[in-house]
């Protein structure tokens, strides 16, 4: 039997894919809307998808936009196919099996937005599973390829927007800044109230350096319950709360 995740507008069959729905990729997905800064959207593109659940996320914001999403592993793509298939939106989505590198190489186009919740693992204790040294280890995605992908894919006016923790981020933002994209805006994610450290940093990047918007978010309370500021990200996503 299939492990299903239901959001409140589409589910989505996570048990084949390197790595299941998570907390990254559903805040990741909720700030999209707020990092987009109402822009036009008519193209995005999902870096490293997995079992697609950011790709549905973001053409749930946006109503026009074409989603196309890519991944190295093929269970993963099949499994996103899937999931892309079932949801309202199965017409503005399309799963590709394919490198970001080799993406660049037969690809014209540019994005609007491109988006990704990448592997950032580096240099560490693997484990016995390759699908998920492929999901959480960057051996096939390092930063540095993807800040050159994202530099070549992004339209001028475009942004890029991921997640990672917080040294890995410090990372791409320097990489990324080779690049001539700029971090504009992060925000800070904690897991608790009383958090000295984020968790989780989400990143927006753009062509144009300008000053930079820093905001931090909570996702519990110290009790462990849900954060109000939790409750009104996911509020279109989740169904009530529940991850």
């Amino acid at each position: 039997m299939s492990a299903i995740f239901a959001f409140k507008q589409f589910s989505v069959c996570h048990d084949k894919s390197t790595m299941r729905v998570g907390t990254d990729a559903v805040l990741l997905g909720a700030f999209l809307k707020i990092l987009s800064e109402n822009r036009e959207i008519n193209s995005i593109l999902d870096v490293g998808t997995g079992c697609g659940v950011l790709a549905l996320i973001a053409t749930q914001k946006f109503h026009a936009a074409n989603v196309l999403a890519i991944d190295i592993d093929a269970d993963s793509v099949a499994e996103a196919d899937t999931n892309f298939r079932n949801s309202p939106w199965k017409n503005r989505l399309c799963a590709m099996c394919t490198s970001l590198q080799d993406f660049i190489k037969s690809q014209d186009n540019k994005f609007d937005v491109i988006i990704s919740n990448p592997p950032y693992f580096e240099n560490s204790l693997k484990c016995s599973s390759k699908a998920k040294n492929k999901a959480r280890h960057n051996d096939t995605l390092p930063f540095a390829a993807l800040a050159v992908g994202t530099r070549k894919l992004l339209k001028n006016t475009g942004c890029f927007v991921c997640i990672l923790p917080k040294t890995e981020a410090e990372k791409l933002i320097a990489l990324c800044r080779i690049e001539k994209l700029y971090c504009n805006h992060i925000i800070n994610i904690f897991s608790k109230c009383s958090d000295c450290e984020a968790k989780r940093i989400v990143m927006k990047f753009e062509f144009s350096e300008k000053v930079l918007i820093a905001a931090d978010f909570y996702i519990r309370n110290d009790d462990n319950s849900y954060t109000d500021d939790y409750y009104e990200a996911v509020k279109d996503l989740l169904l009530v709360g529940e991850e």
